[in-house]
């Protein structure tokens, strides 16, 4: 019995080295462990207010690896894993992961292989991963909560792993990494609120024309807004006022302020431009530029718009609101 008790202990030591031995042959990793950056292309990323839930704010890519030759690969069916490292809290959005930064959330995928982190692709026998074209990506998205603000978590931010192989926990064949120098803050624009006054002055009444939509040269006055930004931000305008009757067509013309009342003058009214090409539409928003970081300048042009072929003398104003937001 002893005997026999001593070779069956003998079988099961050289059985559990003989596996050993074959999943130590039955993977490859061909340069090691690869270890890559991702680098968004600023150091602070101004987040609008109110920037929709879901939207892509900054993307970061490592570009391809070693010009896209095979990486790592088995010999026997496996699976491709990408494991989040330093943010590992789910969001509510599908593979978006909470970061450190409220209201932010992080989402890392191997575009060539189509795998985003904490998922894992099936693979062949005797196929091997390579990441090209622009490698992997990281995105940062607009999650619920709060936008906060501070320096984005750095570090190994998500590992490549081939599960099961070298034990129950598998191996890490690559890190992917967050440079420690981004600042997440929120875009903010202030605009010089005094109020814009477009001064034309006295205007003959023979420098108007006979016709409608008659504009008389010497009628126009430019003004231009002061506004800073901490940020970039898209800017829409949006002009609010009273349009004229005469025109009802023609949503561009302003009515004069007492329009139709004694001293008044009639058959004209106003019209507000923007950078002095664009006639804005009444209570219609317009995309008019990308604001930067700063301040700037944003010009408008205000003039008379004749609305009947005629025009009687009298006091011509007009009052109105510039509604500017960014996003």
């Amino acid at each position: 019995m002893i005997r026999h008790y001593l070779i069956k202990a003998m079988f099961l030591a050289l059985f559990i080295l003989n596996t050993s031995s074959v999943m130590a042959i039955s993977c490859k990793v061909n340069f090691g462990v690869e270890t890559h950056t991702l680098s968004f292309n600023t150091d602070t990323i101004a987040v609008p207010v109110d920037t929709p839930h879901g939207k892509v704010i900054a993307s970061a890519a490592t570009g391809g690896w070693r010009n896209g030759v095979d990486l790592w690969g088995c010999t026997t069916a496996w699976y491709s894993d990408w494991i989040m490292q330093s943010f590992t809290v789910k969001s509510e959005i599908n593979n978006v992961f909470k970061t450190n930064i409220s209201g932010i959330g992080i989402r890392i995928t191997d575009v060539p292989n189509n795998v985003m982190a904490n998922s894992h692709k099936s693979m062949a026998a005797n196929q091997f991963i390579d990441i090209g074209g622009v490698g992997i990506v990281a995105d940062l998205i607009r999650i619920d909560g709060e936008i906060g603000t501070g320096p984005l978590t750095g570090g190994i931010v998500a590992n490549a792993q081939i599960p099961g192989y070298d034990g129950p926990e598998g191996i890490n064949v690559a890190h992917v990494s967050l440079i420690p120098t981004v600042y997440i803050s929120v875009a903010t624009c202030n605009a010089d609120t005094s109020g814009l006054s477009f001064p034309i002055g006295n205007i003959p009444k023979n420098s108007f024309g006979t016709s409608v939509g008659y504009i008389p040269p010497s009628s126009k006055n430019t003004q231009n807004l002061s506004i800073n930004c901490d940020g970039v931000a898209n800017a829409m305008i949006e002009l609010q006022a009273t349009q004229n009757p005469d025109v009802s067509s023609n949503n561009t013309v302003i009515a004069v302020d007492g329009q139709g009342s004694a001293g008044v003058a009639s058959g004209v009214g106003v019209q507000m431009l923007y950078n002095g090409q664009t006639a804005l539409q009444i209570n219609t928003p317009l995309s008019i530029k990308k604001l930067t970081n700063g301040t700037q300048a944003l010009p408008f042009v205000a003039q008379y718009y004749q609305t009947k072929s005629a025009v009687t003398a009298g006091s011509a104003n007009a009052t109105f609101t510039l509604k500017i937001t960014y996003q």
